[in-house]
């Protein structure tokens, strides 16, 4: 009895140390490939295209300290070259202000804001027809404003678009494509970094 019990306690220390090693192993492995896919998706960066045709610059060069200070957000500037805004992204319109010249977008977790010229605000509407209201499901390309780019210039306003991350602190980093240059509507814009 006690030769059997011997036997079987080495058994199942030499079985047992040799079924333990392989499972340690897979374990090790499984936390590796999940600790290397957080770590690949954390680094991931999720594209914005862009809303409109025109001419990019960067938000240092808006003439309003609100949006050149980076206060509302990060991103870049589109001076439109027609009064078309297109959707940046499949998402969700979340407020179209009720002078239309400006309107805020959602997808998962990136918040937008596109303002269309500069101190717009006060033409109350005038010049803007809104295609979209507040939570519609939008697709990349669709239309959701239009203006009329001549008459808001004959005006006296500055046309120049902020399109701007405005949670820009809930990111790692946001990163222009460019900064400069001729752009059309569905180029690549920012890639927003987690």
């Amino acid at each position: 009895v006690a030769a059997t019990i011997v036997v079987t306690v080495l058994l199942v220390q030499v079985i047992g140390c040799d079924e333990k090693e392989p499972a340690l192993a897979t374990l090790d492995e499984d936390r590796e490939r999940q600790t290397e896919k957080k770590t690949t998706a954390f680094a991931e960066k999720e594209e914005i295209f862009c809303p409109l045709n025109g001419e990019l610059k960067p938000l240092s060069e808006v003439n309003d300290p609100t949006f050149s200070g980076e206060i509302l957000g990060k991103g870049v500037a589109v001076i439109p070259a027609e009064g078309k805004l297109y959707a940046p992204f499949d998402g969700e319109v979340s407020m179209v202000f009720e002078t239309k010249h400006a309107i805020g977008l959602i997808r998962d977790d990136v918040e937008m804001l596109i303002h269309i010229g500069l101190e717009t605000v006060s033409l109350e509407g005038k010049y803007f027809e809104a295609k979209v209201k507040a939570g519609d499901r939008i697709k990349k390309g669709d239309l959701l404003i239009e203006f009329d780019l001549e008459a808001i210039s004959r005006e006296g306003f500055d046309t120049i678009t902020p399109v701007i991350i405005s949670n820009a602190d809930d990111f790692a980093e946001i990163e222009a494509e460019r900064t400069s240059g001729a752009v059309a509507a569905g180029d690549p814009l920012l890639n927003v970094k987690r």
